[in-house]
């Protein structure tokens, strides 16, 4: 048996089982990343390297590639978090959870008159 605490800090005991849900955003979610990785490749070939792929392209558009690398840089960051936070931690809570367990809270406010 694989001992994930040394990977959460967690023992065996108090990991929280994934849902199918879970299991089936996250799968959506990686195989859409392999997609962007693709392509993020094939946008960075066609940046840094000239028409015929063996010089660097002249007169690069730096601006366009750091953006490309930043927006890279932050789905890869949250594909990641995500993945950490839902197998390993288990405490993720989205907006929608939220706004849901606000909403079905009954608080009554008397106003003084």
């Amino acid at each position: 048996m694989v001992d994930w605490s040394r990977f959460s800090g967690q023992s065996d005991a108090d990991l929280i089982i994934v849902s199918e849900a879970t299991f089936i955003r996250l799968f959506t979610k990686a195989f859409l990343l392999g997609i962007y990785l693709v392509s993020f490749f094939v946008c960075l070939r066609w940046l840094i390297f000239s028409d015929d792929g063996g010089s660097l392209r002249k007169g690069m558009n730096r601006p366009t590639l750091i953006v490309t690398i930043i927006f890279f840089a932050i789905s890869l960051a949250d594909f990641g978090l995500g993945v950490y936070s839902k197998l390993f931690r288990g405490a993720y809570t989205s907006v929608y959870d939220i706004i849901v367990s606000n909403r079905n809270c009954h608080t009554n406010y008397h106003h003084a008159d």
